[in-house]
């Protein structure tokens, strides 16, 4: 299928906004529909994508697979809340975009010139920049008789944008009336203009957390998820080679880094190197933050240098005899960095206070490089 340049499409798409070409009865020109490959993503009027300057903005979430219907383009994006920034990476290329800042920057903190802007209290990425940068992946733009389809497709794409308009019809057309539901007759989309609103402030402790060992994994992932929440998981580069876990974890929108056994260089520097091959081939993700509990300082200092972020937990769940006590440990003052293991005593533990930590007392945050390397 040919496809015309990237540049051109977000072109063609500012022009259809300015001149209002889109004259199919039942759509206008400024409501978007999102897909990735053969998957319509759920548009509402906080996500929906945005012209601005002549350039296309499309939502983080459309190349988040735990969001965007389990797609994995091999782009994939997080948000972090604590950090506010976004990342995009592919293997070891990543990109974080910093909204608030107005920079972005790559892995190990060399500027780029994408720019990622804030609507609605939703990071929204330039679509244009960001399949020019990792190349591996491109989109389309197509007038539907419900408004305009954004399609973004890798090499797996099986339907051409004409079958998949036809196919995706009556998605296309339910997404269209759950939209004019939430906006009424005058459906406008996000405008360009509008600084969007904040979201509420949120106070209480600031806990981070980090589940070392492959034991028990899948069941700390899934009380996670009961609470819509997402974690680190740091495994050995044995546990690594478990392909269903690990797709598991990172296709839930899990982090997952390295536990680095010993203090022997050789052997660290070894299995950081593997550890970083085995993600990017069984999930295409990066490795960026590990785990060396029993390396010495200079050690540490390291295997920062090859670009990872350090866990070190302040708080051992070994340590702690109940769900009361642990919460006795909770500061405003400090963030907390929570560290467990693979045993039923302490899924149990987990479990006893997920409720609470996902509560509006406390901010359960996903640990992520930026968190890390910012301590």
């Amino acid at each position: 299928m040919k496809k015309i340049g990237y540049k051109v499409l977000a072109l063609l798409v500012c022009l259809v906004l300015v001149c209002g070409l889109a004259t199919a009865a039942r759509s206008t020109p400024n409501v978007y529909f999102m897909a990735v490959n053969e998957t319509v993503v759920p548009m509402t009027p906080e996500n929906m994508p945005i012209v601005l300057g002549g350039t296309l903005y499309i939502p983080y979430v459309m190349l988040s697979p735990r969001m965007n219907g389990g797609v994995n383009l091999g782009v994939t994006a997080q948000y972090s809340t604590i950090r506010r920034t976004v990342m995009v990476s592919q293997g070891q290329d990543v990109v974080i975009f910093d909204p608030g800042a107005n920079t972005s920057y790559d892995l190990y903190g060399e500027p780029l010139d994408g720019r990622a802007v804030v609507r609605n209290a939703m990071v929204y990425i330039p679509l244009d920049w960001v399949c020019e940068h990792f190349k591996t992946i491109s989109y389309t733009v197509t007038q539907t008789e419900f408004g305009m389809l954004i399609r973004v497709t890798n090499h797996l794409v099986i339907l051409n944008d004409i079958d998949f308009v036809d196919a995706a019809s009556p998605m296309l057309e339910e997404n269209y009336r759950e939209y004019l539901s939430i906006v009424g007759s005058n459906p406008g989309g996000p405008s360009g203009d509008d600084p969007g609103h904040s979201a509420r402030p949120e106070t209480g402790p600031v806990v981070y957390t980090a589940f070392v060992g492959a034991p028990l994994a899948d069941e700390m992932a899934r009380l996670l998820e009961t609470y819509d929440r997402r974690g680190l998981f740091l495994l050995d580069v044995e546990e690594l080679r478990q392909d269903d876990l690990i797709r598991r974890l990172v296709g839930a929108g899990h982090m997952v880094g390295l536990n680095v056994v010993g203090n022997d260089t050789a052997s660290a520097l070894s299995q950081l190197e593997e550890g970083r091959r085995l993600l990017a081939a069984i999930a295409r993700f990066p490795l960026t933050i590990l785990r060396a509990a029993d390396a010495e300082e200079g050690l540490l200092q390291l295997l920062e240098q090859q670009g990872c972020a350090l866990w070190q937990a302040d708080i051992m769940a070994e340590e702690i005899a109940s769900g009361p006590d642990l919460l006795a440990l909770l500061s405003e003052e400090r963030p907390a960095y929570l560290e467990l293991k693979g045993t039923d005593s302490q899924l149990e533990l987990m479990t006893n206070v997920m409720g609470i930590l996902a509560g509006e007392g406390y901010r359960l945050r996903q640990t992520v490089a930026p968190v890390l390397q910012a301590k």
